[in-house]
């Protein structure tokens, strides 16, 4: 039995494998029941949100959309029918297919008649889309869930990828507070908490992976994409992820000096 590192490099995402090359891989296990918005789930989103291309996304929206109070106790498939609504209208608007990142927040609501009830809002971020805005959204989100009164909206564009980051880790890949708390999470029916809409037009930047031998030079990115990271180091020579400039930085480094041949591949 022996081991091989793999490396993948996608925007601001690096992921650095470790694998045992042996024939019997346990097989992988039955995923459980979704139920607000997990460490892992969060993870998986904040990898999508570092692998875009930033450059190749255009403007982007940050959308915020509220139910008022006479929504208690939703459905998931109901969301996600008010979602894929709003997605048509919004659509319809920009006369093209658009891109979505979206996510179900659940908060303890702080005013109205069902003060401390747990109620759903969605959080979007819309790519390649020129001209949004808040009269648009709040008119769109009223057909999505047949309301004609005031709602609580918000549409704010986003300038840099530094602002979208963030957005994200603010609003979108934050952990819920209520999920400590059995009494509210037993209330939050089970369901997907996050995902993207017309995927294959999602602005992802070119996907690269390699296969190193180790070498000096995979030695020092691997040290350097550990420094600093005393959590990541507790286990070894074990697999990694890097999210955010540093693993841009280590990711063209290595895939700079590959090019070049100066790493050997197999």
């Amino acid at each position: 039995m022996g081991f091989r590192h793999e490396v993948h490099y996608q925007g601001q995402l690096l992921v650095w494998r470790v694998f045992s090359i042996r024939p019997d891989r346990p097989k992988p296990k039955k995923r459980k029941e979704v139920n607000g918005l997990s460490q892992a789930a969060r993870f998986r989103l904040l990898k999508l949100v570092a692998s875009v291309d930033w450059d190749d996304a255009g403007h982007c929206y940050f959308l915020t959309l509220t139910y008022p109070d006479h929504y208690l106790d939703l459905h998931p498939r109901q969301i996600s029918i008010h979602r894929w609504m709003f997605q048509r209208l919004l659509e319809n608007f920009a006369g093209k297919q658009i891109s979505v990142l979206w996510r179900v927040e659940w908060k303890p609501r702080k005013s109205g008649k069902w003060v401390g009830q747990p109620m759903p809002h969605l959080h979007m971020i819309t790519f390649k889309e020129r001209y949004l805005t808040e009269t648009h959204v709040a008119s769109w989100w009223g057909k999505a869930i047949g309301w004609e009164n005031y709602l609580d909206v918000t549409c704010e564009y986003m300038k840099t990828p530094k602002q979208v980051g963030l957005y994200v880790a603010k609003y979108v890949g934050k952990l819920s507070p209520i999920l400590g708390n059995a009494s509210y999470l037993s209330k939050i029916p089970p369901g997907r908490q996050w995902g993207k809409h017309r995927g294959s037009a999602f602005p992802l930047a070119e996907i690269r992976a390699a296969r190193f031998r180790e070498s000096t030079i995979t030695d020092w990115c691997r040290q350097k994409s550990l420094e600093g990271r005393p959590a990541l180091n507790d286990y070894g020579n074990e697999s990694f992820t890097l999210l955010g400039p540093m693993g841009r930085v280590i990711g063209e480094t290595i895939f700079g000096k590959w090019v070049d041949g100066e790493i050997p591949c197999y």
